[in-house]
């Protein structure tokens, strides 16, 4: 939910510490990397179509090294989140049948850019 909260005042320097702390005492392994060097920001803008606004430079760009296998802990959790939204919700547990579909991209995930972003080609249809 912190995520579709835009303002930084409902974010406290104590509450980041905290979620941070969080992140490296469960996942040590995935915790982002640092700050991209000024190459690899160029060529991460460069793969995604993006350029630097006038005026502006590498050092502004906002880019971290997130590792890949953050993406199947993503998934889990989300899955985690709706499965309880539905039992609170529903006041049952959801069956087998139900699916949660979950989604998350980010700028630096290629395959979601690839996957979600490019038009979906219909049954029957030919690639053009």
């Amino acid at each position: 939910m912190r995520a579709l909260d835009h303002n930084d005042d409902n974010l406290t320097d104590k509450d980041f510490d905290k979620l941070i702390s969080g992140l490296l005492n469960n996942l040590p392994d995935l915790a982002p990397q640092g700050i991209a060097s000024r190459n690899g920001k160029r060529q991460a803008l460069r793969r995604m179509g993006l350029r630097m606004a006038p005026g502006l430079t590498l050092d502004h760009a906002p880019i971290v090294n997130i590792d890949t296998r953050l993406h199947a802990h993503i998934h889990r959790y989300a899955r985690k989140i709706a499965l309880a939204l539905y039992y609170r919700e529903q006041g049952r547990i959801a069956k087998a049948s139900h699916r949660v579909l979950a989604t998350w991209g980010q700028a630096s995930d290629q395959r979601f850019l690839q996957r979600d972003l490019q038009p979906r080609q219909r049954h029957g249809e030919q690639r053009g």
